[in-house]
């Protein structure tokens, strides 16, 4: 199906046919001024889903033809996200003539659309926006004072991250300190690196895993590299601990090398476990290795993670006589991930093992079968 047959799809009356195609619009990256054009006649879609994926659209597919319909838009949208998007989309153009308009959104009332407004005009040149930013640094709205931060950073304000600094500590309110620690990630200044890290070990989850994304834009120093992995090593929030893993793929070597010579036997079975799980991302030769020491453990979690690992590793011929002996483990998980693994590799009467699970009266092991057939490609 090319560009013109999805478009043309956006004028059907069945409102699903309409939604497939602004997915399908929403994933292209489009040139052409007409075919722009053409889409943007239906920014004013009666179904909300459709005009926020089109909106979407347009954050990364504008030109000059398509502002006056952008502007059009954003005089009768009603939906806060899609203002806020029509708004970045404008901004996105960098036409002078559309400043006006942004500048105008400063008084939308809704705070998401206002911090929209505010990181939006960050594309615009210091002169322009220095003067009318500012004063929102005495917003009470922590968010608003974020976004005003960010963006008079952006601008060349060089004072800007130690008075961000000092607002955060001031905030008492958990879900206030989040997007001021998304900023940090952001605007990435070493200054904020001990933040970062306290705010790694607090007690909140969200302030965790926030903290643990933005310092993966940082340049990661040995000694940040230790901190990561010893508070991976912490850790018990999969949500954090996916954070953490993706922070860590970034200096990947590094990192395992750092897990080498960790003490794996002083981790606990869920510390393990979730090692094994993270070192199917993290895939050097040295995880490999790591993860042959703990294909024996005696936990069962740690055994179907390490297994499920392997399978993401590429030397099917060296891994197949590894696993094998699995097929013949005790725990019905270990045994439904060493079946998939190596059906994967080509080892085709593993199948024989999941259909010998479905046919046992025990209901978890049959669920176990059933979740990984589930998986499989097998039709």
């Amino acid at each position: 199906m090319n560009t013109k047959e999805i478009i043309q799809m956006m004028g059907e009356k069945d409102p699903s046919i309409r939604i497939f195609a602004a997915r399908k619009i929403s994933e292209l990256r489009i040139e052409d001024p007409e075919e722009l054009i053409e889409i943007s006649r239906y920014l004013n879609d009666s179904n909300e889903e459709i005009r926020s994926l089109l909106t979407e659209f347009f954050k990364k597919n504008i030109a000059s033809v398509i502002v006056p319909y952008i502007v059009k838009q954003l005089e009768i949208e009603t939906i806060p996200k899609i203002r806020a998007n029509l708004y970045k989309a404008l901004a996105n153009s960098m036409e002078p003539k559309v400043f006006p308009v942004i500048h105008h959104g400063l008084n939308e009332p809704d705070v998401h659309v206002k911090v929209s407004v505010i990181e939006a005009l960050s594309l615009f040149p210091q002169k322009k926006i220095d003067n009318i930013i500012t004063p929102f640094l005495l917003s009470e709205n922590a968010r608003i004072r974020n976004a005003a931060y960010y963006t008079l950073y952006k601008s060349g304000i060089k004072t800007i991250p130690t008075s961000l600094l000092t607002d955060y500590h001031n905030i008492t309110i958990t879900k206030d300190k989040i997007p001021f620690l998304n900023t940090m990630g952001k605007i990435h200044e070493m200054i904020f690196i001990p933040t970062l890290k306290a705010a790694l070990t607090d007690l909140d989850i969200d302030i965790r895993m926030t903290a643990a994304k933005s310092l993966g834009e940082y340049s990661h120093t040995n000694e940040l590299i230790n901190f990561l992995v010893e508070r991976f090593f912490e850790e018990k929030s999969i949500s954090v601990l996916n954070a953490l893993t993706n922070t860590l793929y970034k200096s990947k070597n590094e990192a395992v090398e750092v897990i080498m010579h960790y003490p794996l036997e002083k981790l606990d079975s869920i510390s393990k476990a979730n090692l094994a799980r993270a070192l199917g991302v993290l895939i050097t030769p040295n995880s490999l290795n790591i993860l042959i020491k703990l294909l024996d453990d005696l936990d069962s979690r740690v055994r179907a993670n390490t297994i499920e690992s392997l399978g993401k590793y590429r030397d099917n011929s060296y891994l197949v006589n590894l696993i094998l002996p699995y097929l013949r483990d005790d725990n019905h998980r270990v045994k439904a991930a060493a079946a998939s693994i190596l059906w994967k590799m080509g080892i085709l009467n593993a199948m024989q093992t999941l259909k010998n699970m479905l046919n046992t009266t025990n209901e978890l092991v049959q669920k176990s079968a059933a979740f990984v057939l589930s998986t499989l490609s097998i039709f």
